[in-house]
């Protein structure tokens, strides 16, 4: 049986040969798969040899020819690798075609090495049952053909958008005498290149079109901020007129899923429309998450000088010295402004954790008393009462913890009176805002 499964490992080593030397790497539109003819003509010679060694035996044979398979699977698998064209190349039809039926083969091969290692197992010896695993294969042709596919058509997607990421920050949002209604050039043109862009790769991208849209949205958007730190100055009405560009962008962005209808597995695992549903929903969560980072930075920078610390951290969780420094940056400030303004951030943010930290003990001291004083006490004896004795053993505790709430108290009353003027300067600033997008809405319908 040796010489039959070295033959066998020969048989398919040509055979895989052949396939892919006469591989066109092109398929047609119609067909529904959209997979390599190649692949599907290695899945059928595998099965056959599969079947055929597994009328002669279930033993040492059959398992040996399950390692021979894996090793050629791999093979393969490189080979569909080697064709994925490189990140740093230009986003063509013939790109996006090239890697959409790479990612589709890869799929498609991987299901069918899942079935047959399923196979394998119901029909090999009981001692070579648990030995038997192609997880391994099946990772490979994930990791180096479809998320290596998916993620280079996301990286050439976002190096075309970056000319107009760049002529961006070449716009004088520092002069800007009033805030522009019209949708600037540079969104136009995104939302250009995603429009005729996106209905491509869906096309070619049968079964991981939403992989590709959390990979695309997960890097241009925080290549997004960068772009807005490297503006060199932002005035008031720059940033107002930047925001109305970016509630563009955010909405150009939501539709990306939107593209086609609800797709359907065409190898067999249907989508539900509610499944389908609920994926919609944390993809729009996640873009809203990932612009509102640029639109927090462009409030900050757009709120005057007063107000802008305040306004930074009522809107951020976890406030950073870096990111407040890159914000004043953008609002101009040099020189003596600008170590003042860090400075009194650096005390502003250690005086908003301590009123946090504050907050929190008192909560836990005013717990305490609460349930000591439900403890049954001793009554007294006579002649013996004292002071302690009348007022209670936890008398002192309880002290404590009143002055501790007195004193969060107040300093949670300090702490909003500061920031009463950010909330003002935020409400009227987010009204704004609000009424502009309205506006841009109407104009657009």
């Amino acid at each position: 049986m040796d010489l039959y499964v070295s033959q066998e490992d020969k048989n398919i080593a040509k055979f895989i040969s052949n396939s892919l030397s006469e591989e066109k790497w092109t398929v047609e539109e119609e067909n529904d798969q959209k997979v390599l003819n190649s692949s599907t003509d290695i899945v059928y010679y595998l099965r056959t040899s599969m079947k055929r060694c597994m009328e002669l035996s279930d033993g040492q044979p059959l398992f040996e020819l399950n390692g021979v398979f894996k090793r050629h699977i791999r093979s393969y698998a490189s080979a569909l690798s080697a064709k994925i064209p490189p990140e740093n190349g230009r986003l063509t039809a013939r790109e996006i075609e090239l890697c959409g039926i790479i990612v589709n083969t890869a799929e498609y091969l991987r299901l069918r090495t899942e079935q047959m290692g399923a196979l394998w197992r119901r029909r090999i010896s009981f001692k070579f049952k648990e030995k038997v695993d192609m997880s391994a294969e099946q990772n490979e042709l994930k990791a180096n053909c479809i998320s290596k596919g998916v993620r280079t058509l996301s990286t050439l997607l976002n190096c075309k958008l970056e000319p107009f990421l760049v002529d961006m920050t070449k716009q004088p949002w520092a002069t800007m005498a009033d805030t522009q209604t019209d949708q600037s050039t540079y969104v136009t043109n995104i939302m250009t290149t995603l429009a005729s862009d996106a209905p491509e790769i869906v096309k070619w991208l049968v079964n991981h079109y939403g992989f590709f849209c959390d990979l695309f949205v997960g890097s241009f958007c925080p290549e997004l901020i960068n772009c807005i730190f490297k503006c060199k100055r932002i005035s008031e009405n720059g940033a107002q007129s930047l925001l109305l560009d970016m509630a563009a962008i955010r909405t150009a962005l939501l539709q990306l899923p939107n593209v086609t209808a609800t797709p359907v597995n065409p190898f067999g695992d249907a989508q539900p429309e509610r499944k389908e549903k609920k994926a919609n929903n944390r993809f729009i969560k996640f873009v809203n998450g990932q612009m509102s980072k640029a639109e927090l930075i462009l409030k900050v920078a757009g709120a005057p000088q007063e107000t802008c610390i305040e306004t930074y951290l009522a809107l951020v969780q976890a406030p950073s010295d870096e990111e407040f420094q890159k914000i004043i940056e953008l609002k101009g400030l040099k020189g003596p402004d600008r170590q003042y303004l860090v400075d009194k951030f650096n005390r502003a943010a250690d005086q908003a954790r301590l009123t946090a930290a504050t907050s929190t003990t008192s909560a836990s001291s005013t717990a305490t008393p609460a349930n000591t004083s439900r403890q049954p006490q001793a009554a007294p004896t006579s002649g013996s009462i004292t002071l302690p004795s009348l007022i209670g053993p936890s008398s002192a505790s309880t002290a404590a913890a009143a002055a501790a709430s007195s004193a969060a108290t107040a300093a949670s009353s300090a702490a909003a009176a500061t920031s009463q003027g950010a909330q003002a300067a935020i409400r009227t600033m987010t009204g704004l805002f609000d009424r502009m997008r309205a506006n841009l809405g109407n104009a657009e319908d």
